[in-house]
């Protein structure tokens, strides 16, 4: 199975540079299940006139197989993950996403992977549960018992306008994303949508046209995903 992965890098300010560098790469680094490929799509970043010194940086921390997008203009998250999609090789199957200010736990693409080719379901999105990260202590996005592992329990909690999955903890079938057309990008995150008549994000909006158009969507119970809040400049999950 050939894995990627997608960073939607935002870099406002050198407080995301540095966490960029210092975080989210290196947990791609330590993990157990090094992805067959990263793409980094670097958007607004604060300093354009040191623009190669950075990407040197990020060169020398990570020695696999890298690709980075850069693009001066400010991307939302879901067009810099589109815009990632269309840079993976052809022969990715599945791809992963970080945001830039997370981490991953170190074996995290490794139990993903594991999932999915263990599983007797051909499972299109596979999403975990996640740690939450605020004033240097760590703590449980939810219990395990709670967690909506089944493609019944998710399409439950669709009916009843919740959010089933961590965006960003999940690992994606490349056909099944494209073949929806992607993240959508007409719409702001967290604005009202016309076609729902209210408040809507990306990944949400993702997750329930999966499930109308058949896909299937699961998570694991491990906690395998770290959001760091306080330093986001806008979280769904």
């Amino acid at each position: 199975m050939k894995i990627g992965t997608i960073i939607g890098a935002h870099i406002p300010s050198e407080k995301f540079e540095n966490l960029l560098i210092n975080r989210c790469i290196p947990s791609l680094s330590k993990q157990t299940r090094i992805p067959d490929q990263l793409v980094i799509v670097i958007n607004g970043y604060y300093d354009f006139s040191n623009i190669k010194s950075f990407l040197k940086k990020i060169q020398d921390i990570y020695i696999h197989n890298l690709k980075i997008v850069v693009t001066q203009k400010k991307l939302g998250c879901g067009p810099a993950r589109n815009l990632g999609v269309k840079h993976l090789d052809q022969d990715i199957e599945y791809f992963t996403l970080l945001d830039v200010d997370d981490e991953y736990i170190e074996n995290k693409i490794e139990l993903q992977e594991k999932h999915l080719i263990n599983s007797e379901k051909n499972i299109d999105a596979l999403g975990t549960l996640f740690y939450i990260h605020e004033n240097s202590s760590r703590k449980i996005s939810k219990k395990k018992e709670d967690a909506y592992t089944t493609l019944e329990k998710i399409k439950e909690v669709i009916e009843n306008d919740g959010n089933p999955m961590c965006g960003a903890s999940c690992i994606i079938k490349k056909d099944s994303f494209e073949n929806l057309g992607g993240f959508e990008e007409r719409y702001i995150p967290g604005n009202v949508w016309p076609n729902y008549n209210r408040p809507m994000w990306e990944d949400y909006d993702m997750w329930i046209r999966f499930i109308k158009n058949g896909y299937r969507l699961e998570n694991m119970k491990e906690y395998l995903y770290v959001v760091h809040l306080g330093s986001h400049v806008s979280r769904d999950f």
